[in-house]
């Protein structure tokens, strides 16, 4: 509501004489809608649109002669309409010669073609304005200005007329609070005839709206097709990027070495290697996507072209460029002998040719461009020289908008975050990089529930699925250059809580972190001068105890060293001919680093397994030898014989989930089966493997001395991890890919994002208004300012207090208006979406849950108690504000109806997604609403059972807690829109869609507050009659809102009204709606209900007897049943749980809880207005060794408060 004194005074006289009502209008000619650059307030999702700046720059004009001023609002339909009629005449009272001595004035003088057609009359265009401040311009010219999308204001209220002797101007009214404005729109329709009116009809300004698509240009470019995605760190609620393919050995394509030469701007500053704002040339090479290069300016974008040119000098097949921003014309050049090859020239440079032209997608600046990969022409093969680049030239043109100014103020640039060429071969051209600044992966471990962990060399963990918590971005990255510059992490193992891990380096460092403990460690000195450390002895692999209070380290020379609890505490592996021949024909170090090279601890009892470089597999312990390889050679069936390259070493060893079987992982890929490890078809890398020849596929020493093709090396595998859910298992190759085999797929870290998943980092929250935000700022409603530090809209946007966890697709957006894509987000959660009448947008929720009004900043309205003058809310005497429109002063007439077209006897809403309990149909909730059940008389239901049912399918709702508060707040939308009044009084300007006003009217025994859902106005300015035609619907009283969250702690007198759920309750406190009735409304969100619990011990051993689960569960009100679901059990800790809840210590319930996912209820606990809190005790007896999970819930108002630990039982 806009309070305004001044109205409120001139609303208590008599509208007559100078307090008569008043109507204005004003036109800006010069609006557009303008555009900001595509960086604008810290944001590069630009460009935004705007008509409305913070300085509010706009030069508008007097419309005069206007006769009405009629204007509809309501909320069933989505654009407010106005009709202004106007005289269309200049009369010589004005001061003004008459164009003919037969007629008076000049008829059609605002007519928007006057003067500019051949006419009879020798007509001229009309002239002469005030300003909107008063100012009169003679010279104003008429022609073309009121036409359709000619922007116009309104502005009514009650005195405040100019007169012969004293002109008052528009703004004098503003500022004396004669009128508020009461739209701003634009012209749909000129009509003017013979009569000599001129009417205008127009729309506001949401029909910038419905004009619009989701298309660009109203999308920038760079962003088509729309789609919104949040972020996540885990499988459960991110999204990934794209699957690397499979069956393709990296070896086959190799990365071709590169070096930046020169570029355009370097050429302009005559610096090389020059740099903008710290981007050098230099860094479109670099392999890194946080860096990029940038090129020099010009003032558009098609001005001109920028270039960089790089040395290649090797045989390339094709190159892949991730550009910074996107939308370029790209062209490649290839210089060969001196020589630019091809027969077309790059626009812009004559001498320069280019093999081939592609155009890049279009998008922004932030860090997720694609990756481009261009296939070079048949023909560059196949010429002399054999694919071979000497040098290569990109080229960028039609450029994008940089924001960033040269010496000229030119801002349009092009830019390369990475380009990589390729040579594709069985074996590729040498590939020499500084390998060491590049990410290796060497290890990876299994959480013992869902997901795993990835270790780069450089001692940063990734965590995936529910090791996500318990990673890098929890613990740090290990701090592995403080033994020295070239360490790197060898090896890691999780701790068999899932909450902890220890990271081993190449010297025997042990490094624990989270619930893993440090135990020990045997250090060996630094293995060697080279940055691999390979010429000497070092640490190869760490294995915990099934306990998690141990572990052991195998070192390459074959000893392995236990720690804490570990027993045995030491071991030797025996030599053998196989590892004498190796160390003496093939490595002469193979004793010293390959003797021992893989260890893995029993799952559930004391011992571990230990395998040789060459697959020979030795147990100890507990543990049981059920195999190995005999002579390097696999021959478990004719389907699955490999043999070993000369090279090629075993990489790591891992147990099944019993313990009584082993997978080996070797560098090719392939895995051997033992015991009752269950084979997984083809997991090698590389498949054709000839160990007899000399050059085999694996059978290359590492030697960074010479040029190798470490794109080769980084597809070796060097990991295996056993899923703990199956039989199935994972693979990590040292370029960081994880390969599943029948095992979920979690993620993996990647290497420079070309292989592998990728986590995004989300472009929204999950927040529909961030998206309903940013649509809006597209279309034109900017609140534009030259310094903007962000991105604000002109209008005020609620947060929903909903966020999703899944994607907005392209599908839901995708050349629909912008306005039904508004309204569509809004329904979902049940916001109302109005444009104001500054021309500002509104989106929230309907204020519906307490008495009283809000200004426009959002503050409650608060006057004295019997008069007009605002006050705060503590003030004595504050009482809220809410128009009376009374009978006896100013209501002319009213009605009430009630009305069956909103009734239902239930409402059902759905999307097309799965039920996760039941995958063949679809997910829904139903819900009974009001008019479901209320009774007219005992047994008889208002609906007479009729089935009338309503439903709604969105694929945005994302679960049955969203579908659940919809089908409520719709329920209560619905029941609100039974009871409907219609009333026509005196205008108020002060009354806006949204508002409460009261009525007084005796027919009908009407007191009551409402909700005003339409305003029509109709102003006749020649007879000074105004009035508004108010449609609303009814809300109560102040002291009896018909709106409760608990109709027995907060009883509403007759039998109409309606109680909501403690969900919605606690929805309507997160997002502030104010609802003052109800059991639940002036509780902490966080304590309505809460459940919390941990196991008392970490671990338990099989022989300790029941083990013990303690938590807390908190009611802030009595509940006569509360349902205890067992949500799951794992096997560790038995099949039956026992469960006691104590209030004071006193036992008031003791069940039993058998079935994972059954439902059984406790007795009736809690109290009406005070928080009680209950001891909960969970028991059970442990079946078998392992690490268990426990998961349980109570579900009260059909949501659910889960509470969860793991526990592990030892031997």
């Amino acid at each position: 509501m806009r309070f305004s004194p001044g109205i409120l005074d001139r609303l208590e006289r008599q509208f007559i004489g100078d307090n008569k009502s008043i109507g204005r209008v004003t036109v800006e000619p010069l609006w557009n809608l303008n555009s900001t650059g595509a960086s604008y307030g810290g944001s590069v999702r630009g460009p935004y649109r705007w008509f409305q700046d913070v300085a509010d720059s706009g030069v508008e004009w007097e419309v005069p002669n206007v006769k009405s001023i009629d204007i509809d609002r309501s909320d069933t339909q989505d654009i407010a309409t106005c009709t202004i009629t106007l005289s269309n005449i200049w009369h010589e009272g004005n001061l003004e010669t008459a164009e003919d001595n037969a007629y008076l004035g000049m008829p059609g003088y605002f007519w928007p073609k006057r003067g500019l057609e051949v006419n009879r009359w020798g007509q001229l265009g009309g002239k002469g304005s005030f300003r909107k401040d008063g100012f009169w311009d003679p010279n104003f010219s008429w022609q073309n200005v009121l036409v359709p999308y000619a922007l116009l204001r309104t502005w009514e209220g009650y005195g405040g007329h100019p007169t012969e002797t004293n002109f008052v101007s528009v703004q004098d009214n503003i500022d004396n609070e004669n009128v508020l404005i009461t739209g701003t729109w634009l012209i749909d329709t000129v009509q003017a005839g013979s009569n000599g009116d001129m009417v205008l009809q127009c729309r506001d300004m949401g029909k910038l709206l419905l004009e619009q698509l989701c298309f660009p240009p109203t999308v920038p470019n760079g962003l088509y097709p729309l789609e919104y995605y949040p972020a996540g760190k885990t499988a459960f609620d991110s999204v990934f990027g794209p699957k690397p393919k499979t069956g393709v050995s990296p070896g086959s394509q190799g990365e071709v070495r590169s070096a930046y030469y020169d570029s355009s701007l370097d050429n302009s500053t005559g610096v090389p290697n020059s740099a903008i704002n710290g981007h050098y040339g230099s860094h479109g090479v670099d392999g890194h996507w946080d860096t990029f290069s940038l090129s020099d300016a010009y003032a558009l974008p098609g001005d001109g072209g920028v270039w960089w040119e790089f040395d290649v000098n090797h045989a390339i097949s094709n190159l892949s460029i991730k550009p910074w921003a996107g939308g370029y014309d790209c062209y490649v050049s290839i210089s060969r002998d001196g020589n630019w090859l091809g027969t077309e020239t790059v626009p812009g440079t004559p001498t320069v040719k280019y093999v081939t032209k592609i155009n890049l997608p279009h998008a922004i600046p932030d860090g997720l461009e694609p990756v481009t990969f261009i296939e070079l022409p048949e023909w560059f093969d196949q010429e002399p020289g054999v694919g071979h680049a000497a040098r290569c030239r990109i080229t960028f043109r039609n450029l994008y908008y940089s924001g960033i100014p040269d010496g000229s103020g030119d801002q349009y640039r092009g830019g390369i975050r990475d380009l990589i060429f390729y040579k594709e071969g069985a074996k590729a051209d040498p590939y020499s990089p500084d390998f060491t600044t590049l990410p290796w992966t060497f290890s990876m471990c299994a959480h013992p529930t869902r997901g795993y962990w990835v270790i780069e060399a450089d001692g940063t963990v990734h965590g995936f699925g529910d090791a996500a918590d318990y990673d890098s971005t929890a613990f740090g990255t290990v701090p592995l250059s403080a033994v020295h510059p070239d360490n790197k992490s060898i090896a890691m193992c999780a701790h068999p809580d899932g909450k902890g891990y220890w990271v081993l380096d190449l010297v025997g460092n042990v490094y624990a972190y989270g619930s893993a403990t440090h135990y020990g460690e045997y250090l060996v000195p630094w293995p060697g001068a080279s940055v691999w450390g390979e010429d000497g002895l070092a640490a190869w692999d760490i294995t915990p105890t099934y306990t998690g209070n141990g572990y052991w380290v195998i070192y390459g020379d074959g000893n392995v060293r236990g720690f804490g609890d570990a027993s045995p505490s030491s071991a030797t592996l025996p030599w053998t001919s196989v590892g004498i021949y190796m160390n003496t024909v093939i490595n002469d170090k193979w004793l010293i680093q390959h003797q021992g090279n893989g260890i893995a601890g029993h799952p559930t009892k004391m011992g571990f397994w230990a395998t040789t470089g060459s697959g020979e597999v030795y147990a100890y312990g507990d543990a049981v030898q059920y195999g190995q390889l005999d002579q390097r050679v696999y021959n478990a069936g004719m389907a699955d014989t490999f043999r070993l390259a000369k090279t090629e070493f075993t990489r790591s060893i891992e147990p099944t989930r019993s313990g009584n079987g082993y997978w080996v992982a070797f560098g090719s890929g392939h895995i051997a089966a033992f015991g009752d490890a269950v084979g997984q078809g083809p997991t090698y890398v590389y498949a054709d493997v000839n160990p007899d020849s000399i050059g085999g596929a694996l059978d290359i020493p590492i030697d960074p001395t010479t040029a190798i093709d470490w794109s080769f090396f980084r597809a070796l595998v060097w990991d295996i991890a056993r899923d703990p859910d199956g039989t199935g298992f994972w693979v990590l190759v040292a370029g960081g890919a994880v390969g599943a085999y029948n095992a979920e797929f979690w993620g993996m870290p990647s290497y420079n994002g070309l292989s592998g998943y990728r986590w995004h980092e989300g472009n929204y929250t999950g927040e529909f208004s961030d998206v309903i935000k940013e649509l809006l700022s597209w279309s034109g409603f900017t609140l534009y300012s030259p310094s903007a530090t962000d991105v604000e809209v002109f209008g005020a946007i609620e947060s929903t207090g909903i966020k999703t966890d899944t994607s907005i697709t392209a599908e839901k957006f995708d050349k629909r208006p912008i306005l039904d894509i508004i309204k569509e987000l809004c329904e979902v959660v049940a916001y109302r979406f109005k444009v104001l009448e500054d021309g500002s947008v509104s989106i929230g929720s309907s204020n519906i849950w307490r008495s009283g009004n809000f200004d426009e900043n959002g503050d409650r309205i608060y006057v004295e108690s019997g008069t007009n003058t605002r006050v705060d809310e503590g003030d004595p005497g504050a009482v809220e504000y809410i128009p009376l429109v009374d009978e006896l002063v100013d209501l002319f007439e009213y009605s009430t109806s009630l009305n069956s077209e909103s009734m239902r006897s239930e409402i059902i809403i759905g999307n097309d997604a799965p039920d996760p309990k039941n995958p063949g149909s679809t997910s829904f909730v139903r819900h009974t609403p009001r008019s479901g059940s209320e009774l007219v008389a005992s047994g008889v239901p208002i609906m007479r059972n009729i089935p009338r049912v309503g439903m709604w399918i969105s694929s945005l709702f994302q679960n049955q807690e969203e579908m659940k508060l919809m089908a409520e707040l719709i329920s209560l939308n619905a029941w609100f829109a039974e009871r409907t009044s219609t009333a026509t009084c005196v205008a108020n300007p002060m009354i806006s869609i949204g508002d409460q006003v009261k009525f007084a009217e005796r027919n009908t025994s009407e007191f009551n507050i409402h909700y005003v859902t339409g305003v029509n106005s109709s102003h006749n300015l020649e007879t000074g009659e105004w009035t508004y035609t108010l449609t609303t619907h009814w809300l109560g009283d102040a002291d009896n809102w018909v709106v409760t969250a608990s109709a027995a702690d907060a009883p509403v007198d007759g039998y109409h009204y309606i109680e909501v759920s403690e969900s919605v309750d606690r929805w309507q406190q997160y997002t502030n709606r104010g609802l003052l009735n109800g059991g639940q409304a002036n509780g902490s969100l966080d304590d309505i209900v809460t459940l919390t619990g941990e196991f008392s011990k970490s671990s338990s051993a099989l022989d300790d007897g029941m083990w013990e689960f303690i938590g807390t569960l908190t009611l802030n009100k009595r509940y006569d049943y509360v349902p205890v679901v067992l949500d799951a059990l794992t096997e560790p800790l038995g099949t039956t749980v026992f469960c006691e809840v104590r209030e004071s210590g006193s036992l008031i319930a003791n069940v039993e809880l058998n079935r994972p996912g059954g439902s059984t209820s406790l007795p009736a606990m809690g109290h009406n207005g005070s928080s009680t809190a209950f001891e909960i005790k969970l028991k059970g007896y442990p079946s078998v060794v392992g690490n268990g999970l426990l998961k349980f819930s109570v579900v009260l108002n059909q949501q659910s408060y889960p509470a969860s630990d793991t526990l592990l039982i030892v031997g």
